[in-house]
């Protein structure tokens, strides 16, 4: 499995554990490269990956959750 689903797993479960609540804004993707000691570009298709599934939306450069409900783990499978 890729890194980025594994962040995205990490990030997914903090926001069902409360976390994070309805519209608030996710740490920069910079913030978030340095927590999970990855690249940027890696912090990015985990994001993304996250807005496939709709638990979080863009809004003016920034990432906001757009979900707070249980989330079942992803159904994407690696390519």
């Amino acid at each position: 499995m890729a890194y980025y689903h594994d962040i995205a797993a990490d990030i997914r479960t903090q926001i069902s554990h409360g976390k994070y609540e309805k519209n608030q804004k996710l740490p920069k993707q910079t913030e978030l490269a340095i927590t999970y000691k990855t690249s940027r570009v890696t912090i990015q298709k985990a994001l993304n990956l996250l807005q496939v599934e709709g638990i979080i939306y863009a809004k003016k450069r920034h990432w906001h959750i757009l979900s707070v409900k249980p989330i079942l783990p992803s159904i994407i499978t690696p390519e």
